[in-house]
């Protein structure tokens, strides 16, 4: 989950309430205010359950990062004007690719049939180090889109695939 639209109370399983929070740092937390029998007083942080939940950056510099990553800037460049160290970077980056993946397979679907063509094709998805010489490792992938629709599919090959 990337953002938390909604969040349901563990105590009772109703809907917690967003409320303005000016003295914290998001501006905002979930609460759960209930009295009489079951009563408890429940605060959760509008991070918990989203792609926020466990950044150390603050929400907005989390945004301006994945904004400078759509748009390609260089990590020397982020490093000197958001004062983070280059891991930080190297990982963030690293994140927002495994989100965009994790959005992909959630929006494929089954495409074809009579009269459907579906293009589909392969990448092999290595680690970023690449020894000369060695055997590469990684994940191969099929795609495929379909004609006419522009419906797609994303999947993961679980099993070692073999080059003829």
């Amino acid at each position: 989950m990337y953002e938390a639209k909604e969040y349901v109370c563990p105590a009772c399983d109703e809907k917690m309430e967003l409320i303005e929070c000016s003295n914290l740092e998001d501006g905002f937390i979930w609460c759960c205010h209930k009295y009489g029998q079951n009563a408890h007083h429940i605060k959760r942080s509008v991070r918990k359950g989203s792609w926020f939940e466990c950044s150390h950056l603050s929400m907005p510099e989390v945004l301006i990062f994945t904004y400078l990553w759509v748009k390609k800037t260089p990590n020397e460049w982020i490093v000197d004007e958001m004062n983070v160290s280059k891991p930080t970077v190297v990982d963030w980056k690293s994140f927002c690719r495994e989100v965009c993946v994790d959005m992909i397979i959630r929006g494929s679907k089954k495409l074809g049939g009579v009269g459907h063509v579906v293009e589909i094709d392969e990448s092999k998805f290595r680690k970023r180090k690449y020894h000369k010489g060695k055997r590469v490792e990684g994940k191969w992938v099929f795609g495929g889109i379909e004609r006419g629709s522009k419906e797609s599919f994303f999947a993961w090959l679980r099993i070692e695939r073999q080059r003829r």
